[in-house]
Parts: C-alpha cells; structure tokens; sequence
C-alpha cells in the first residue's frame, strides 16, 4: 500500500472498476482485466473512492508493436509469439478519476504506482485523449505515434466517396442523414466490428453508432510503453518456458 498526499494506493477489485465506469468516454468495461489498483481518500473511518487503474492482457495482432518494441518479438511461429506477448506485455487498459479530483494528480499516482509494481517487464497503454493529455509523458513512458489501422482507412475512403469528414458521423443531424446510405451504415458497422473494444456498440442506435466511429477517427490513439527489452527472455528459449502463476511470472525449465 502507497500512501501520497492524503491519497491511498493500493490493490482493488472488479467492483471497483465498475463502480467508476461511468465516469469514463468510454462506457464498456476493458476486457479480461488482470488487475485493479485503486486510489482511495481516507477520512475517519470510511475511505471514499477517487480513482482506479486496470490492466489486462494485450491484443495479439498490434500494428504498432514492431515499432514500439522492435526486434522483440519478430521471427516467431503464431504459438511462440502469442506466448511471449502474454508473458512480457500487460497493458493498462483503464485510467479513471472521478470528476471531483481530476487535474490533482490521482491519475500519475495510479500509473506510477502500477510501473513499480508491475506484472510483466514490458507495458502499454493505447490513449485515445493522449493528444490532450500528458498523463503517461509525465509518468515516464515513451510515446509511439500509430499508423492509422485498416478499418480506419476503410471507413475514411466511404466518407472521402461522399465529400464527407469524420465530424459528419459525430454531428447528430448530418449523422442521421449519413446513416440512411445503406453502404455507408455498413462501413460504420464494419469498422465497429473491427475491434473487441467497439464491437458492443453494434446493439446502439444508428446516430449512436456513427458518432462513436466518428469520434474514433478524429481521436487517433496513441501508444505509450514502458520496459527495458533487455529483461525479456530471449527468443530462443520461448518454448522452455514454464508458467509458475497467474501473475504472468516465468521460470525456465531445467
């Protein structure tokens, strides 16, 4: 347990996720989350929850991770390679302060307070806000600009088709009107479906479906990571490898 300014991090659970949902852009839950850590304000005897970070597996198939971590996990077999991305990659997949406490801190405290306890050598964090924050610069993890991914260059090129800009799917009327077009609601649809992280949106209203593509292209993410490769097994010893738990901690066999 980390205490910092009247602020206590430490260890939470799922419901503590859920119980600051709300207050995040986006409203699903991450997937698979591994881990929570919580920030917590103590007075007298109840403790009031102001913040909670969680972290999950990593998606397998980034077009990023070349070039975040390159070399690293280049030359492997599907298997070898799946393997060494769950064993050396977590990813911070929540960053959520309440409104009240925002611009205070909270948020640094939680990242700092997982990058010196975390799972794996290497993490990641994908940042659609990062454009408008510099939470994880301050934090001392290293930026990576993103190509753009294939569902947005498909999604781009139905638009560019119609003289249209990603704002069009955001503004509620012009989106009404765009999602009457029967290829360009398939093309929203499509690329929501692209992603684990999008695809509950599919059950949504049309302008709802639309305004979230829409706030998708225009908010780019950006890839933040953290780790010294030289911690990482080398690639030849993958298949030696031998869980020993759940925290994601390797031994080699004899």
């Amino acid at each position: 347990m980390r205490r910092v300014v009247g602020w206590v991090i430490e260890e939470g659970a799922l419901a503590d996720l859920r119980a600051m949902s709300s207050f995040h852009y986006a409203r699903s839950q991450p997937h698979a989350p591994v881990r929570v850590l919580r920030a917590v304000e103590r007075g007298g005897v109840r403790a009031t929850l102001v913040g909670v970070l969680a972290v999950s597996r990593p998606v397998l198939n980034a077009s990023w991770r070349g070039t975040a971590w390159p070399g690293v996990f280049d030359g492997l077999g599907q298997r070898e390679r799946a393997l060494a991305i769950n064993t050396n990659l977590r990813t911070i997949s929540r960053v959520i302060v309440e409104p009240r406490h925002r611009s205070m801190g909270v948020g640094s405290m939680l990242v700092r307070a997982y990058l010196a306890s975390r799972e794996t050598v290497l993490t990641e964090t994908i940042a659609s806000m990062a454009r408008y924050t510099s939470l994880f610069d301050r934090c001392g993890m290293r930026r990576v600009e993103c190509p753009r991914a294939a569902r947005d260059a498909a999604l781009m090129a139905t638009l560019g088709a119609r003289e249209r800009a990603p704002i069009d799917l955001v503004d509620p009327a012009r989106a009404r009107l765009l999602m009457r077009d029967v290829t360009m609601r398939a093309a929203v649809d499509r690329w929501l479906n692209a992603s684990r992280g999008t695809r509950a949106a599919l059950a949504m209203g049309r302008v709802d479906r639309a305004s979230i593509a829409g706030r998708g292209l225009i908010a780019r993410p950006v890839v933040y990571v953290h780790g010294d490769v030289s911690e990482v097994v080398e690639r030849e010893e993958v298949e030696r490898w031998v869980p020993m738990n759940t925290r994601g901690i390797l031994r080699r066999s004899a």
